[in-house]
């Protein structure tokens, strides 16, 4: 598994450069097209945590060094697919006002859980076809996100929850004023965002297992970032310096305390994360944290990462498709084999699956005129 790890980094690294000395730093490293780059980077490293599922992972030194790394990002790996979606919702809604409030519910939401069921019933059809049952209780469940046939259903219930929330939340502070009183209403549909968040993770955490709940907060940190991007921007930076341009040295004290925090907090927590899973909840908000710090200064960019960020639903939702044909067919023995063979046939069907779900978006959800 290390050698696939260090061939993922090489994709990941290929045509990243740090901040030209001029500039300081990257103020677009918001911009959809560098953000999807970054979704591009987690979506590559949860194929082979995936991946690892279905594999027999051996104890020589290179597989228990890739137990490592992966037991150091952990859930984490999706922090940046709820932050960025956050945040993406709140500029939106700046832009936009109340006319994106009112189309949410059918392109968000509606759109989101359709697209999500036909990935589900893929999954449904199958369990058929390799004789593996489901009872109707479940196969409906799933639908919603709320059990699984084989997907990773959290993830898409998490985000539909989050989609309504978003909606209720800012559709009761819906004004039509300008100027200060849209400021408020924004506000007071964050605060109000946040406090529902923590509800949801409560519930979650007295209902379901820990990956649905332990990134959640994540949302809100993006909408309270778009919020306030401009402010937390000036206390990283620090002071201009006489040359005009800001300092690093602030932001390198940050973004090394961040990164400790975050390593010195997981070692602590291995003891007692199978008792008190709830614990691991702060350490995906440092994790972004750390990450959002970084992109100021470095990015991550190139064609590959792009494509796999832009068609980051169907690679995540159906991923799981083809590794469970190759387990089913006894191809996961060697891992080069498998991932050799379950790579090509994600890529294949994820962009199948997104030209279908273009034709059938621009039949049921035309943007109305």
């Amino acid at each position: 598994m290390l050698y696939c790890v260090i061939l993922i980094l090489l994709v990941i690294f290929w045509r990243a450069k740090p901040v030209p000395r001029e500039l300081g730093y990257y103020d677009d490293y918001m911009d959809p097209v560098f953000t999807t780059a970054i979704k591009g980077v987690f979506i590559l490293l949860i194929f082979l945590t995936h991946g690892e599922q279905y594999l027999t992972l051996g104890d020589g030194l290179p597989d228990r060094i890739y137990g490592i790394f992966r037991m150091a990002l952990g859930q984490s790996v999706v922090t940046a697919f709820f932050f960025y979606s956050g945040y993406g919702m709140m500029e939106s809604l700046k832009r936009k006002g109340r006319a994106y409030l009112d189309a949410f519910p059918r392109m968000r939401i509606l759109k989101t859980l359709l697209h999500f069921d036909l990935a589900v019933l893929l999954y449904i059809v199958l369990s058929l076809l390799l004789h593996k049952g489901y009872s109707a209780s479940r196969m409906i469940l799933a639908l919603i996100g709320w059990t699984s046939v084989g997907n990773s259903a959290w993830f898409i219930f998490d985000i539909t929850v989050a989609y309504v929330m978003f909606y209720v939340c800012f559709r009761m502070f819906a004004g039509t004023a300008d100027g200060k009183a849209v400021s408020v209403w924004m506000r007071n549909g964050t605060l109000l965002y946040t406090a529902m968040s923590v509800v949801f993770i409560i519930l979650m955490i007295l209902y379901q297992e820990s990956r649905y709940y332990n990134t959640f907060i994540c949302v809100s940190l993006g909408i309270w970032f778009s919020l306030y991007r401009e402010p937390v921007e000036r206390l990283v930076r620090g002071p201009v310096k006489a040359s005009g341009k800001p300092g690093h040295g602030r932001f390198f004290c940050l973004l090394l305390i961040l990164a400790g925090l975050y390593v010195v907090s997981g070692v602590l927590l291995m003891g007692v994360y199978d008792r008190y899973e709830w614990l691991y909840i702060p350490l995906p908000v440092v994790f972004m944290l750390a990450l959002l710090l970084l992109t100021m200064v470095f990015r991550f960019d190139n064609p590959v990462l792009r494509y796999f960020g832009e068609h980051l639903f169907s690679v995540f939702i159906l991923m799981r498709l083809p590794m469970i044909l190759i387990a089913q067919a006894g191809l996961a023995e060697n891992v080069y084999v498998f991932f050799a063979l379950a790579f090509p046939a994600t890529v294949v069907l994820a962009h199948l699956f997104d030209l279908f779900l273009k034709k059938l978006d621009s039949v049921l959800f035309k943007p109305k005129a």
